[in-house]
């Protein structure tokens, strides 16, 4: 079997697909039964599985549990699960990608929706080693409590991060990083106030794993973080991702504003019709280059509104 990614929203996690004859095994569709085994007929360019297979015991909690197949509904009264008689994937055979436009749950029977996990939209593919990251997901607000100054609470902020990018690419989470904006300027965290990773002492940026294990500074679990803020009196307060690629310029996901408290900053901190002017290069000797060959360069980018921005370019 070979070893997928399977994406749906902006997660991922690992899978295994194998095929033999017109048979289709998927292994790991749910991550607390990583060895149960769905199976699906190919027909042509289409893979079909059928509702209501049996994965096993879910030995957390003793109950039998299901492959259920649907649609995820939504209409006035919100989003349901609707079960449906299988679930088709379109399937790329020579790119080795799986689509659908359904959903699947498991679930404890093959006929009622008492379920443990739904995934909407599943997307399959062998991931990319060599890609460029380009733009990045906005964090999904999970949840914001306001400062209380009666019974002196901090403001605390939880938001999801997107672990692929909108190209379905898989991000590594050592390159991820999310920093926190206040009135319009990013915030720097320092080790008198927070507890910040071991060696660091002050710091813009949080790296996407790391949680305080003595305090309730930063939270990490999953795709899941958030944050303590011991500031009062702020205006605006977001978080941005950030992506560092090694010898690339980082990536700024747009602003997650807390409710009741945007801003105005753009990306980087750039205005938003601000375009690119001039770019300059130049060698690791402070010398311009006008036609960089292959090697590390200085890039100087500025920008219509004055901006500039400089990083390094690695020429191949």
């Amino acid at each position: 079997m070979a070893a997928y990614q399977l994406i749906s929203g902006i997660s991922n996690r690992s899978v295994y697909v194998g095929v033999k004859g017109d048979d289709m095994y998927i292994k790991g569709l749910y991550s607390s039964m990583k060895n149960a085994v769905v199976v699906g007929k190919i027909d042509g360019d289409k893979v079909t599985f059928e509702n209501g297979q049996y994965l096993g015991e879910y030995s957390y909690n003793r109950t039998l549990a299901f492959f259920d197949t649907g649609v995820n509904v939504q209409d006035g009264e919100g989003t349901y699960f609707d079960i449906q008689p299988d679930m088709v994937f379109s399937y790329d055979k020579e790119k080795s990608i799986l689509t659908s436009e359904a959903a699947y749950c498991i679930s404890t029977s093959p006929t009622t929706v008492l379920y443990y996990a739904i995934v909407d939209k599943p997307y399959l593919c062998i991931p990319a080693t060599d890609f460029t990251v380009t733009s990045l997901y906005t964090p999904v607000l999970a949840g914001f409590y306001d400062a209380d100054e009666e019974y002196d609470y901090d403001a605390s902020m939880y938001f999801n991060i997107a672990t692929v990018d909108p190209d379905y690419n898989v991000l590594p989470t050592d390159r991820l990083f999310y920093e926190v904006i206040m009135d319009d300027e990013v915030f720097t965290f320092y080790d008198d106030e927070y507890e910040l990773p071991e060696g660091v002492s002050e710091t813009t940026e949080i790296p996407y794993g790391y949680y305080s294990s003595d305090s309730y500074d930063f939270d990490a679990y999953g795709n899941e973080h958030g944050f303590e803020f011991h500031s009062r009196g702020f205006e605006s307060l977001g978080v941005r991702v950030v992506y560092k690629a090694p010898d690339a310029e980082p990536v700024y996901s747009d602003i997650l504003w807390a409710p009741g408290y945007a801003g105005t900053l753009a990306v980087n901190g750039i205005a938003a019709d601000a375009t690119v002017k001039e770019v300059q290069y130049y060698d690791l000797n402070g010398l311009r280059v006008l036609r960089p060959a292959s090697g590390v360069f200085v890039k100087k980018t500025i920008l219509s509104d004055g901006t500039v921005r400089t990083s390094k370019a690695l020429v191949r």
